[in-house]
């Protein structure tokens, strides 16, 4: 059985999972047209057009763990020493965020 992973384009966050294609089209096209209604005015600024504001997609989780995950390089604070994470790896879990050290 194939899962359908809607997620943010810039950030590869996971936003929701789906089992069925149609569902994560479905949501994803909701999603962007809500992005588009919803996004402040300059955002239309540079170049990019109302029509083709889309922030999110939808992938197989496979393609999702395989092409749209990467590892980025970071400055752990407190050691600053450089290590590799996920490129989906929010800010509470990130050393190189003071939220990860706050908490």
């Amino acid at each position: 059985m194939t899962t359908y992973i809607v997620y943010h384009i810039v950030s590869t966050v996971k936003i929701k999972q789906f089992d069925n294609l149609a569902a994560a089209k479905r949501s994803t096209t909701c999603m962007n047209r809500n992005a588009r209604n919803t996004a402040p005015k300059n955002t239309f600024n540079y170049g990019v057009s109302k029509e083709d504001y889309a922030p999110y997609a939808y992938t197989d989780a496979e393609d999702y763990s395989k092409n749209v995950v990467y590892n980025k390089k970071v400055i752990n604070l407190m050691t600053r020493k450089e290590i590799e994470i996920p490129s989906n790896t929010p800010a509470c879990c990130d050393p190189s965020t003071e939220t990860y050290w706050s908490m």
